[in-house]
């Protein structure tokens, strides 16, 4: 069997992670790809795809062929990317067009089946294979979902743009992936999922958490989300998940809406999954001794908290990937503050009619307010 020399695509991956001062596990953290798979194209045992050395080169901020060792590569693979995703964007730009009397859709059920085995190509790294047939199956399904509406097609249209995010992240584009996840936000929606129905503010909240790898070691993001207005109100930075990193970040969105004279209380629904964290004692007995009711989704169901599922992966597209890699708690708490400022008050959103959270706050209050009877002063 012919050995490979020192000086393959994942010889050069090694030296050049070994100049970024990185571990293979750290390397992986901050990769979409697996420790085992960085690990074995290393050492020779599997071959670098053009789209893992695109993302270790990303993550290593150098040009491509400094991996490749083929300078005319990186023009050509970017001409090849772009004509791959191309159609993907003009997809995502049809959620909003209804029914096209031009356009034969499969069966239902048919187009449900190809959205689930898109999913699994993704995660089977099959990405070329799924970019080229996602593009026609986001039409099919949008076309079905506005002439015959029903809760498994909206939910398979919001999976299918969740790959669309997924495919995105992977290649390096994550302009379309913000895109993407918007658009699934707005499917999901539409799937009548209990947890996304709010017509007035603190009504229904919904919450999550995740990781940012650091060179320090992991931190955990926590955030609450309103999801009549979408704005953040609560968020919490820490280096451990135990039970204190989402009760601060309750407490902040208590907190916050108190100062701002708009107190949560009794009537309000906080929606999480089912972690140990939200379904801890301490965390339950602050629900109930602030008048919260607890709402807890289904195990394994991704869209059932399909709304935090999208900002979490906004919070990661548009700021900790873009900005990586970090060094500690420190600066990903400074960056995310000034992030969830500009979410609050700049960032557009689909679902609230493009305006920011609190501006669709402040139009909602406009409107609401109480109007002085006929003939007396104000």
């Amino acid at each position: 069997m012919p050995t490979l020399d020192d000086n393959h695509t994942g010889a050069r991956i090694k030296e050049q992670r070994r100049l970024a001062r990185l571990t293979q596990r750290q390397m992986a953290d901050l990769l979409p790809y697996s420790y085992s798979l960085l690990n074995q194209v290393e050492c020779g045992a599997r071959p670098a795809t053009a789209d893992f050395v695109a993302a270790c080169a990303k993550v290593l901020s150098i040009d491509v062929t400094a991996l490749t060792g083929q300078p005319y590569v990186t023009e050509l693979q970017r001409d090849r990317l772009a004509e791959l995703v191309r159609p993907i964007r003009e997809s995502l730009d049809l959620y909003d067009l209804g029914r096209n009397p031009d356009l034969t859709a499969r069966p239902a059920d048919q187009l449900i089946s190809a959205a689930d085995r898109l999913c699994e190509d993704v995660r089977a790294t099959h990405l070329r294979k799924a970019a080229r047939q996602l593009p026609s199956l986001i039409a099919e399904l949008t076309h079905m979902s506005w002439s015959a509406p029903s809760t498994e097609l909206w939910k398979a249209l919001a999976s299918a743009y969740r790959t669309a995010h997924d495919i995105s992240v992977k290649l390096g584009y994550y302009d379309l992936s913000s895109v993407a996840l918007d658009r699934m936000d707005w499917a999901a929606q539409r799937a009548s999922s209990p947890c996304l129905a709010a017509v007035r503010q603190n009504e229904r909240w919904v919450a999550d958490f995740t990781y940012v790898a650091t060179w320090s070691g992991i931190v955990y993001v926590a955030f609450v989300v309103d999801v009549f207005s979408r704005a953040i109100v609560g968020w919490s930075v820490a280096t451990s998940k135990r039970a204190k990193l989402v009760l601060d970040a309750l407490d902040m969105a208590l907190w916050r809406r108190d100062r701002a004279g708009t107190p949560a209380g009794p009537g309000l629904v906080h929606h999480s999954d089912a972690g140990s964290q939200y379904t801890s004692f301490a965390f339950t007995a602050h629900l109930i001794e602030a008048g919260i009711d607890a709402s807890i989704g289904t195990v394994g169901d991704a869209l059932d908290n399909a709304l935090m599922e999208s900002q979490i992966g906004l919070y990661k597209t548009e700021l900790i990937k873009p900005r990586r890699p970090w060094h500690g708690l420190a600066d990903v708490e400074l960056a995310t503050a000034e992030w969830v400022d500009w979410f609050n008050n700049q960032r557009l959103h689909t679902a609230i009619g493009d305006i920011p959270p609190y501006e669709h706050e402040t139009n909602h209050y406009a409107q609401h307010q109480p109007q002085p009877a006929a003939g007396v002063n104000a």
